[in-house]
């Protein structure tokens, strides 16, 4: 064997053992760490479709507006919004969570939602997920990419007409191509917090008693009845009947983290 087949055959046992040893770590998680969320209204992985929806895990699939895109990176679903296209559901009752369900122990009654973005472009403002019609005083709760102060914020309304509390994240100089894992959190009275990559920022003044019964739709990638078009993606979104502990989410982020290259 001469000098160059004995340097291909180690290169090629290399290659081999250092891919074996690749398939003997275990996968980061991803759908069964949101599955197993408290009061897990809809979790969309943006992995499921039929020929008209994006599927949602609980039964409340996502219509779509303009041309949004399924796609994957790798292990990774998502949806590639353009600025010019988002996803949405009517109306629902199992999306107005208003903080005071009583199916949801007291202690952890309020609301989490969240998932994981991508930002194309940081020139203008855009909705990640909402359920917020400011025109027609529709207001509830949502999660944008604000301008242009250039930050993610987290909204709550209790009267639909004005916003009760504001909270923005402050720990990060945002870029684009780049995933975000941000979470928006209302506990009844107390606060509302937003999380963003592991940092949390807190809101502990104004929290209302509960929120609005909106009747705008949930939106994914827009707020304000379509307006602010979110440019770029989104992948695991979901929403929660309860105000899930600072652990739970920040083990969400550890446990997917590396799926998405953060």
């Amino acid at each position: 064997m001469t000098e160059p087949e004995v340097l291909s055959r180690i290169l090629d046992l290399q290659s081999r053992t250092e891919y074996l040893e690749t398939v003997d770590q275990p996968l980061p998680e991803l759908t069964p760490v949101f599955q197993r969320f408290c009061a897990l209204r809809e979790y969309w992985s943006m992995a499921r479709c039929n020929t008209t929806h994006i599927l949602g895990d609980c039964g409340n699939n996502l219509s779509q507006n303009g041309t949004p895109r399924m796609t994957h990176d790798g292990l990774v679903p998502y949806v590639d919004l353009t600025g010019a296209a988002h996803l949405f559901h009517a109306d629902a009752a199992v999306f107005d969570i208003l903080g005071t369900e009583a199916f949801t122990d007291a202690a952890s009654r309020g609301l989490t939602i969240g998932g994981w973005f991508w930002l194309d472009s940081l020139a203008a403002e855009a909705g990640l997920l909402s359920k917020w019609d400011w025109t027609t005083n529709n207001r509830a709760y949502q999660l944008i990419y604000h301008q242009p102060a250039g930050n993610f914020r987290f909204d709550t309304s209790n009267t639909g007409a004005a916003t009760a509390t504001t909270t923005t994240s402050t720990a990060y100089t945002l870029a684009i191509s780049q995933w975000y894992f941000v979470v928006g959190r209302y506990d009844p009275s107390t606060s509302a917090d937003i999380h963003v990559n592991g940092i949390w920022d807190y809101n502990l003044v104004g929290s209302p008693v509960s929120l609005f019964n909106s009747g705008a739709q949930v939106q994914v990638g827009a707020h304000d009845g379509g307006a602010d078009e979110l440019d770029g993606r989104v992948s695991s979104v979901f929403v929660c009947a309860a105000q899930l502990t600072d652990q739970v989410i920040n083990h969400a982020f550890q446990a997917t983290r590396g799926l998405y290259g953060v």
